[in-house]
């Protein structure tokens, strides 16, 4: 089972090009998927924790609950949707992004583009640096990436792979799973 998120253009195309490392929400990494859970006696990791609840683990007759030991990652499918933020493009890091691609994303819109590697979410608030420039007289904010906003989850996304081709299809809000016979096989 794989998942995927409709990103509007052109941050679908960034994202599957490895030029953007951040990918920014209004929600954090649903918790089913961010966390896993291991054994509390032997600390294997065997299977992910369903939405109904805890299960416990039986070792030599007694049985151990599991507990949480963090974010885990996983793939996660990039969708463009088939609206474009033509605001972006007029920043410069965005217009200077998107020329360096082989593509234009408004070709690459209604498909499914590739996938990522998603490591983690933090909210904005716990990655803000406060720096001060010696030419400023208030300090400036720095985030984690350049891609990353302001009062904003910010997901960690590595090791993009695009598509050979892209595959025409409806997206959906949030985060959706992927139809069984779609296939993902990097270019």
């Amino acid at each position: 089972m794989t998942w995927a998120m409709t990103v509007h253009q052109p941050w679908a195309s960034l994202i599957v090009a490895g030029a953007k490392d951040v990918e920014n929400r209004t929600w954090p990494i649903p918790s089913t998927l961010a966390r896993r859970r291991v054994c509390s006696s032997c600390g294997d990791d065997l299977e992910r924790v369903n939405v109904t609840g805890v299960r416990l683990h039986e070792h030599a007759g007694r049985w151990f609950d599991w507990v949480d030991v963090g974010p885990a990652p996983f793939r996660l499918a990039i969708h463009a949707s088939r609206t474009y933020d033509h605001a972006a493009v007029l920043t410069r890091r965005v217009h200077d992004a998107i020329l360096r691609l082989d593509h234009q994303p408004a070709e690459r819109m209604g498909a499914l583009l590739g996938h990522v590697t998603v490591t983690g979410s933090h909210h904005a608030d716990d990655c803000v640096i406060n720096h001060r420039y010696p030419q400023d007289d208030a300090p400036t904010k720095v985030y984690c990436s350049p891609w990353a906003e302001p009062d904003a989850w910010h997901w960690k996304l590595t090791d993009p792979e695009r598509l050979p081709a892209p595959i025409p299809m409806r997206g959906r809000q949030r985060m959706w799973r992927l139809p069984a016979d779609i296939r993902l096989v990097a270019a």
